[in-house]
C-alpha cells in the first residue's frame, strides 16, 4: 500500500489540555497542584530523548478530541469580572501601570486559558499539528514501532541498531503501566543511557493511530519527499515482526513496496495509549471544585501597597513639564525644537480624571470620601472618578470587593507602586486632579469639609 500519510486530519488532541493546564497553573483558575505531573508540567508527549533534539519544541499531535471544553456562562462571568478590575481606568492614565502585577499576570493567564479552551477552528488546528510533525520528523526516514513487551534482549538489539542508524525513530505508544509521564521518560532514558550516540526515541500515540499499528515490532519506511515536510512524504513499505531496517530497505530497492505482511513474531503493545491515559486522568478531576477553590484564593494571593493615613490636610502640586536641553534637529538639519523649550504633556493630553486613592479598611477614610466625592464629581473639568484602593479585606474576598464597587457604583482598582511614585502619593486618602498645567494632590483628613 502506497498510501499518503493522513496527517491532514490531525485535530486538537492533548495539546489543548496541556496548553490550558500550563496556562492556568498557579493562576486564578483551576489549580493544578494535584494534577498528574504530565498535565501540571505541560510536558511534551512526543519528546526526543537525545541531546541533539530540542525537547521543548514539539507538542502533542493527533486526531483525538478530548470532548467539550466550552466555558459556562458563570465561568465566563468570573473571567470577565477579573478582567474588569484590570481594564477601564481611563484614557489619560496608562492602564497597565494601574493593574496590580499579580492580578495582571493572573488575568493574562486566564485569558490564555479561555483562548485555548475556545479554539475550535479545525483548519487552524490541523495546520499547527502538521507544522509540529514537520519540525519533529522531517529528517527521519524510518519509524520502528516498539514496546517493552518485546523483552530486554530484543530491545537491546533494537537500541544498538537505532544508535547506529540516526535516520530511525523508535516510537513508543505510552509509558510503562503504573508510571506517570515523567517517571516513564526517566525509565526510557535509563534504558538508553549506555548508548552513544543516543537512539532517537519518541512517545507518540498519534503515529500508532496514523499508521494503524496494532502489534510490535512494526517497521515503516517513507520516501525522501520534501526534506522539510514530513507530512508530504509517502509510506513506501511496511513490515510486521522485523526490526531490521536493512531488510525493508532491500525490498524497496527491489521494487517491492507496500505492505510486506508479517515476517516474524509479534507482541501486543504493553503501554497504554498516552492520550487515552491522559483523557482518563483529566476526566477524573473535579474541575468545578478546583475552579471554586481558585476563585476563593484570588484575594489571598494579592500583594497590596500600604500607604499610611494622613495626619493633617495638605495640598501639593506636581509639574510634569520637561525642558529641552539642546536643539532638536530633523534629518535635513532643520531645527525642530530649540533648547530651552518647555514641554508640558497636559497641554497635549488634558487630565480629566480624579484619582481617588484610599484605604477601604479604614472606616474614617470611607466617611471622608462620602463627604467630598459628590462635590468632586460635579466639577466641570472632572469627567471620571477612578478609585484606587491600597488594600482589600482578604477575608471578605470577592464579596467585599463587590460591596465596595457597588458603594461607588464604579469598578475599584488596586493602586500600584508606579502610580504611587508617579504622583508622589504619601498618605491616604489622596485625590489627584489637574488644573490644566500641573497635577494637584490633596491629602484629606476627617477635619476637611466638603470643599475641594
Amino acid at each position: 500500500m502506497d498510501a499518503r500519510i493522513p496527517f491532514s486530519r490531525a485535530a486538537l488532541a492533548l495539546s489543548l489540555v496541556l496548553g490550558a493546564a500550563q496556562a492556568a497553573s498557579g493562576a486564578d483558575l483551576p489549580d493544578l497542584a494535584n494534577m498528574p505531573p504530565e498535565i501540571e508540567q505541560g510536558r511534551d508527549l512526543r519528546t526526543f530523548l537525545t541531546p541533539r533534539q530540542d525537547t521543548d519544541k514539539s507538542a502533542v499531535v493527533g486526531s483525538t478530541h478530548l470532548g467539550s471544553t466550552a466555558l459556562t456562562a458563570e465561568d465566563q462571568a468570573i473571567v470577565e469580572q477579573g478582567e474588569a478590575i484590570k481594564q477601564g481606568a481611563g484614557a489619560a492614565i496608562d492602564l497597565k501601570s494601574m493593574a496590580n502585577s499579580s492580578m495582571d499576570k493572573a488575568m493574562g493567564e486566564a485569558t490564555e486559558l479561555v483562548r485555548s479552551m475556545e479554539e475550535t477552528n479545525p483548519t487552524l488546528r490541523a495546520a499547527k499539528m502538521e507544522a509540529r510533525k514537520n519540525e519533529t520528523y522531517a529528517h527521519h526516514q524510518t519509524l520502528l514501532f516498539v514496546s517493552l513487551s518485546l523483552g530486554k534482549a530484543a530491545l537491546k538489539e533494537i537500541f544498538t541498531m537505532a544508535s547506529e542508524r540516526q535516520d530511525v525513530v523508535l516510537v513508543f505508544r505510552g509509558v510503562p503501566e503504573g508510571m506517570k509521564l515523567d517517571e516513564g521518560m526517566k525509565h526510557y532514558q535509563h534504558l538508553l543511557a549506555e548508548y552513544d550516540p543516543l537512539p532517537n526515541l519518541v512517545i507518540d500515540p498519534t503515529l500508532y493511530r496514523d499508521f494503524k499499528v496494532a502489534e510490535v515490532p512494526t517497521l515503516v519506511t517513507m520516501d525522501q519527499g520534501n526534506d522539510t515536510q514530513f507530512t508530504d512524504r509517502h509510506e513506501l513499505a511496511r513490515v510486521e515482526g522485523l526490526s531490521s531496517p536493512e531488510w525493508l530497505e532491500k525490498q524497496v530497492a527491489e521494487g517491492k513496496k507496500g505492505d510486506q505482511g508479517r515476517r516474524g513474531p509479534v507482541m501486543e503493545i504493553a503501554e497504554q495509549d498516552l492520550i487515552q491515559m491522559m483523557q482518563e486522568r483529566v476526566a477524573s478531576v473535579d474541575w468545578e471544585a478546583k475552579k471554586q477553590a481558585a476563585v476563593g484564593r484570588f484575594w489571598q494571593k494579592q500583594q497590596f501597597n500600604y500607604i499610611p493615613p494622613a495626619s493633617h490636610s495638605r495640598t501639593r502640586t506636581i509639574d510634569p513639564s520637561v525642558t529641552v536641553l539642546q536643539d532638536l534637529t530633523g534629518a535635513d538639519g532643520k531645527v525642530l525644537m530649540k533648547a530651552g523649550t518647555v514641554l508640558n504633556p497636559l497641554d497635549q493630553v488634558p487630565f480629566t480624571q480624579a484619582l481617588v486613592i484610599f484605604d477601604p479598611s479604614v472606616p474614617g477614610q470611607m466617611k471622608i470620601l462620602d463627604r467630598v466625592l459628590p462635590e468632586l464629581a460635579k466639577q466641570p473639568n472632572i469627567r471620571q472618578l477612578t478609585y484606587l484602593a491600597t488594600q482589600m479585606d482578604k477575608a471578605q474576598g470577592w464579596e467585599g470587593y463587590t460591596n465596595l464597587s457597588n458603594r461607588f457604583e464604579a469598578p475599584v482598582y488596586l493602586v500600584t507602586k508606579e502610580i504611587i511614585e508617579r504622583f508622589e502619593i504619601e498618605h491616604t486618602p489622596s485625590i489627584v486632579t489637574s488644573d490644566g498645567k500641573v497635577f494637584v494632590v490633596k491629602e484629606l483628613t476627617a477635619k476637611d469639609g466638603s470643599a475641594l
